[in-house]
């Protein structure tokens, strides 16, 4: 159980995912207090609760008041999403506090950990007010990693449509403004410029200019940030790529009510919407939140899935080094359908390794598990490890070992990866302790179970050698 401290100023507070904490309920009380605090601050905690209830279920955040006949506190049981989101005041009814939701493993920030994956995953970026003040920054140039992918299918999707459009034009067409040619375009000598409105074929000309503007606006916050590291020149790259495909489009910065009017416009699919969506984030000039900017954009990212596509990064590696390909579940690349008799029963629809690493006379078959289960398991007997760990560390071994049967080769390595904090794999790493493995056959196949440790950061060519060094290729 670990207790919150708020900050003041801020009104900011941290977690760490998959942890339950303790946070005092005075804090929703401020320095004026009545005569009853505690019936105070029960009112005003159940009112937080309540208000907030949408964004605790979003966060997978568990929150319920406690009182331990001293204090009331709020007992706050996190899970697997981490990010950052405006909590709303009982007593104002505004975002005045925000919470940050951090992962227990660590790791060197979101912004090089996310490029150590390639953007296998970007974070979400939530519909909800921005944060309060904190005091630590996130590079602007994770908001370009998370933008540019949305900018690109926004691109993607701009098709020409028949819209109603405003131009001056050589001769009448469609409803004409005689009011503003009379009193405008006549006095000054303009003539043969008719101002018209009417019915056009347009490949969203006002649309691409926006995005033509915002890329311009990327291109040049990456320039000033290229000494970060190689991951900055791939995104400036991908930039520069996007710019080309606008180039005839002059670009121009939209107004609000346009993009209010792209945005009510049924475009037929969430990943355009979330394209506008990155686009008014560019235009308003808001970055991700942390422990952040003065103001930053709420954003969510599932760690389990983070985890996943870190595996995926470290896997990728070895096989440039030892040979074989990769396919991944995350790209439905390793999909087992389960066919059940009759259709309509059964349960689960498919078997979906995470990675399965294939070589010409051995398979891996790996799951990434964000669990701390080796770190449980590490230094004690399994008799003296919780039920409950027992009970799921069992579940993955029995998941992972139906996943080995899927695979064709002779010899077959059922692998289950877990986090550690780095300092914590460098030791294990020192002792030789970053797998453990065991051997079983049977008439016709030669299968090894392997338990992994993987660190949250370090770099993937260090986290592949190490795992390499330990026995696990």
């Amino acid at each position: 159980m670990q207790r919150i401290d708020v900050h003041d100023r801020q009104k900011v507070f941290e977690l760490q995912d998959s942890t339950t904490h303790r946070l005092e309920a005075s804090f929703l009380v401020g320095s004026v207090q009545g005569r009853f605090p505690e019936r105070q601050s029960g009112l005003l905690a159940e009112q937080f609760i309540e208000a907030n209830r949408s964004t605790f279920e979003a966060f997978e955040i568990d929150i319920h008041p406690h009182y331990d006949g001293r204090q009331l506190d709020l007992a706050i049981e996190t899970h697997r999403q981490v990010g950052a989101i405006p909590l709303q005041s009982p007593t104002t009814g505004d975002p005045d506090y925000g919470l940050v939701v951090k992962p227990r493993f660590g790791w060197a920030g979101i912004g090089p950990t996310l490029a150590r994956t390639g953007w296998r995953v970007t974070p979400t970026i939530l519909e909800r007010s921005a944060l309060p003040k904190s005091d630590r920054e996130i590079p602007p140039w994770v908001l370009s990693s998370v933008v540019l992918p949305k900018l690109r299918s926004l691109l993607h999707d701009v098709h020409p449509a028949f819209e109603m459009v405003e131009r001056d034009r050589r001769a009448p067409r469609g409803q004409v403004d005689w009011k503003a040619y009379a009193t405008e375009h006549i006095p000054k000598g303009r003539m043969l410029d008719v101002p018209c409105r009417h019915p056009d074929l347009t490949d969203d000309r006002d649309l691409l200019g926006a995005i033509h503007h915002a890329l311009r606006r990327h291109r040049s916050s990456l320039q000033t940030q290229l000494g970060v590291g190689p991951f900055v020149q791939h995104l400036l790259s991908v930039c520069e790529h996007l710019l080309q495909e606008v180039r005839h489009v002059a670009p121009r910065p939209p107004e609000r009510r346009e993009l209010d009017r792209w945005r009510r416009r049924d475009w037929g699919g969430s990943e355009t919407e979330e394209g506008l969506r990155a686009l008014q984030w560019t235009v308003e000039s808001r970055g991700l939140a942390g422990l952040g900017e003065l103001q930053g954009l709420p954003w969510q990212l599932s760690m389990e899935d983070f985890f996943e596509a870190w595996v995926e990064r470290i896997v990728e590696v070895l096989s440039r080094e030892h040979g074989g390909s990769v396919r991944t579940g995350r790209e439905r690349e390793t999909v087992v359908p389960l066919q059940w008799e009759p259709p309509y029963a059964g349960s689960q629809r498919a078997l979906i390794p995470d990675v399965v690493w294939e070589r010409p006379d051995h398979t891996v078959v790996i799951d990434a598990k964000y669990k701390r289960h080796v770190e449980d398991l590490e230094g004690q007997s399994w008799h003296a490890v919780a039920d409950r760990v027992r009970d799921t560390h069992r579940d993955d071994l029995l998941q992972v070992l139906a996943y080995a049967n899927l695979a064709e080769r002779e010899a077959v390595t059922a692998c289950l990866v877990y986090p550690f904090t780095y300092d914590d794999w460098t030791d294990l790493r020192r002792r030789s302790r970053v797998t453990h493995r065991a051997e079983f056959g049977t008439v016709d196949r030669r299968i090894s179970l392997v338990l992994a440790a993987v660190p949250i950061g370090g770099d993937p060519e260090e986290v592949a050698g190490g795992l390499a060094q330990s026995g696990f290729v």
